[in-house]
């Protein structure tokens, strides 16, 4: 069976896959509830060869979003099953959830890469459970993550506020960029940062060049002063360049700097900011 106790696809794979071909399906979540104890890798592949034979058949590709909470090593196989595969258990709808998912997540970043991404689950944002500034974080964590982004809330009845998060055309386009991996911890990171709360600085590369940063607070209060050299994260400048900055939440343009450090002046409780570096030669400031 199904997760909600529907007729299941244990044994019946070729029949299910041509189905879901056949009524247009883009995207099977293939879970683990009532799995009957087989093992992960005699289940798994099963669904993956007949979705690909159907494929080859009906020439309608079907996304394979593998579910079986991370279980069974999934991270060391998954790459050569599905296209996406869960790492953690179910998510909730608050904050010690959203943490303990990304975390967990973060680990599997070696596996990850074009064609298949880590999944910490699916988005909270909009289920009343967080604050604006925790669906902002949880939001940009994901993109960050490459995890797809799948919406999890009721869109008939969701605020204005948690709609634009969802709708951050920004953020969505660092998760959507094909030449970039899945963010790495860079500054804040390991046993002792996270024992003291201290926040931590995760960076992507762009297929552009451009630099993404993504700057958690896990404390509750407010945190301030926060400073980093551009070198810590992978930003380094010629003596003819300068780089441009911009806050990819607020969608403004921080301004433009050419060494030394920066300085975060404030991030609230369990907030994320998020900057893009874009690296250029100097612009004359003489009037012709």
């Amino acid at each position: 069976m199904t997760c909600e106790k529907r007729a299941g696809g244990l044994g019946y794979e070729t029949e299910d896959a041509e189905d879901y071909a056949a009524w247009g399906v883009d995207y099977l979540k293939y879970d683990n509830c009532f799995n009957e104890n087989v093992p992960a890798l005699q289940r798994y592949p099963v669904m993956r060869d007949a979705l690909n034979k159907t494929t080859s058949a009906t020439g309608r590709p079907i996304f394979y979003s593998i579910c079986n909470w991370g279980e069974e090593g999934t991270i060391a196989w998954a790459a050569d099953v599905g296209n996406s595969w869960r790492t953690t258990q179910d998510i909730f709808d608050g904050w010690s959830s959203v943490e303990f998912n990304f975390h967990s997540n973060a680990k599997g970043r070696g596996s990850a890469g074009p064609g298949g991404w880590n999944d910490p689950d699916m988005l909270e944002v909009g289920n009343g459970g967080l604050t604006l500034e925790e669906e902002k974080s949880h939001f940009a964590l994901w993109a960050m993550s490459k995890a797809p982004l799948i919406i999890g809330c009721d869109l008939t009845t969701v605020s204005p506020e948690s709609l634009a998060v969802l709708k951050n055309t920004e953020i969505i386009a660092i998760n959507q960029d094909p030449e970039s991996e899945q963010a790495e911890c860079i500054l804040g990171c390991g046993y002792w940062a996270r024992f003291i709360r201290s926040p931590s600085v995760w960076v992507t590369t762009l297929g552009n060049g451009d630099v993404v940063a993504a700057i958690t607070n896990w404390r509750e209060t407010w945190y301030s002063g926060y400073k980093f050299a551009l070198s810590e994260i992978g930003v380094t400048l010629e003596d003819d360049e300068q780089v441009d900055m911009r806050d990819l939440n607020d969608h403004v343009d921080i301004g433009t700097f050419t060494q030394g450090k920066l300085t975060i002046d404030s991030i609230p409780g369990h907030g994320t900011k998020v900057y893009k570096f874009h690296v250029s030669k100097k612009r004359s400031t003489e009037l012709s």
